[in-house]
């Protein structure tokens, strides 16, 4: 087995036992995993994953009630997919920021990430990602 087949599998592992330990309602055990997914996915070049996962631990973390987490991790997810990433992550990684803003107390923030996340939603033409 190739060295980057193996890191597949072990991203796709780490991702699944992170969305395991949520539906557990482990969101402690969730975040770590979905930060060790991100990291890996990082390390590996896979941009794409690391958005996702970053955009699965900032869900994990609001629920923890780590807002500076949460901002951070959806922050980064929004800006890995800004340009040639997945709008729809995109978009929704911004509703996460702004969500993790407005329980910060700093709704300019929210705001502002919710004005962009708005306009990408816009261009998919996708309803489901307003928020």
């Amino acid at each position: 087995m190739l060295h980057s087949d193996c890191q597949d599998q072990s991203f796709e592992r780490l991702a699944a036992a992170s969305e395991a330990a949520r539906l557990k309602g482990n969101y402690a055990d969730g975040v770590r995993l979905a930060r060790a997914a991100a990291e890996l996915a990082a390390s590996t070049g896979r941009l794409d994953a690391q958005a996702d996962m970053l955009f699965l631990l900032a869900n994990k973390a609001i629920r923890l009630g780590n807002m500076e987490e949460a901002a951070r991790a959806a922050g980064y997810a929004a800006r890995l997919t800004a340009s040639d990433g997945s709008q729809s992550t995109h978009a929704s990684a911004l509703i996460v920021q702004a969500h993790a803003y407005l329980e910060l107390g700093l709704p300019e923030e929210a705001f502002e990430a919710l004005i962009v996340s708005l306009e990408s939603a816009q261009r998919l033409r996708d309803p489901d990602l307003l928020f």
